[in-house]
């Protein structure tokens, strides 16, 4: 039986070798899960949330969205990237150092150290041990819905889990394939008052998993373009506040 994640990496090695592939995008090292991840300044993983919650919900109050609506958005963009505890992630956004990030009061969502080249970002994702593919959107959503205590006040918990995956742009309708991972990691997290266990085993990725299924769901409650519009009101929202904190 041929193996899917040996045969798509066999695949994405002969594009590269042949010039079609410019870059690994999938691995964490890639411009979104490094360049946007340091903002010259450490800000922690709550400033963050809170700024893109507020922004979010500006967006969508000043868009005319129903408060049904903008609850959802607010909640996704709290929640958004609490994936981002885990611990791997935590040691590159401490610029790759196991002690600093072991010590740390509460997680980072901003780095204040960026390597300094393409080569520094793949080192340092190959010290982390990231498996490529491995996002932390991903972590997040299925932290959102192991714990319905997160969404117990909002009134669609299935498109704020969705909003919180797809807030990179991935996973419409597929989340991207990670490779194996061996040492796959789990974690503490402190949230909202809540004791919250992940894993970066998130299984979002199979065939199977329900990823696919909820979002043709919500694409037929809502509109193609309509759940495109909710996406990016947490997206844009994202940006600004990143784009903020870089200053």
């Amino acid at each position: 039986m041929i193996d899917l994640r040996d045969w798509l990496d066999s695949a994405r090695d002969e594009m590269t070798a042949w010039g079609l592939a410019t870059a690994p995008e999938d691995i964490v090292a890639d411009e979104e899960e490094t360049e946007s991840s340091f903002a010259g300044r450490a800000v922690t993983l709550s400033e963050h949330s809170e700024r893109v919650a507020r922004k979010a919900v500006a967006f969508a109050r000043h868009c005319g969205l129903a408060e049904s609506l903008a609850a959802c958005v607010e909640r996704a963009a709290r929640l958004h990237d609490v994936g981002k505890a885990e611990p791997r992630m935590q040691v590159l956004l401490h610029g790759g150092d196991p002690f600093a990030a072991a010590l740390a009061a509460e997680p980072l969502a901003k780095s204040a150290r960026a390597p300094r080249e393409r080569a520094g970002r793949v080192l340092a994702a190959a010290l982390t041990a990231f498996p490529r593919g491995l996002r932390h959107e991903f972590i997040a959503a299925r932290l959102a819905e192991r714990y319905p205590e997160l969404l117990a006040e909002v009134p669609d918990p299935e498109l704020v889990i969705y909003l919180i995956g797809s807030h990179h742009g991935r996973g419409r309708p597929l989340p991207p394939m990670t490779t194996r991972d061996p040492s796959p990691t789990t974690f503490e997290l402190r949230w909202e008052g809540l004791r919250l266990e992940g894993s970066s085993a998130h299984g979002w990725d199979r065939l199977g998993s329900g990823w696919a299924d909820g979002f043709w769901a919500l694409a037929r409650r809502y509109g193609y373009w309509g759940l495109a519009y909710l996406e990016a009101m947490v997206r844009l929202a994202d940006h600004r506040a990143s784009a903020e904190e870089v200053g």
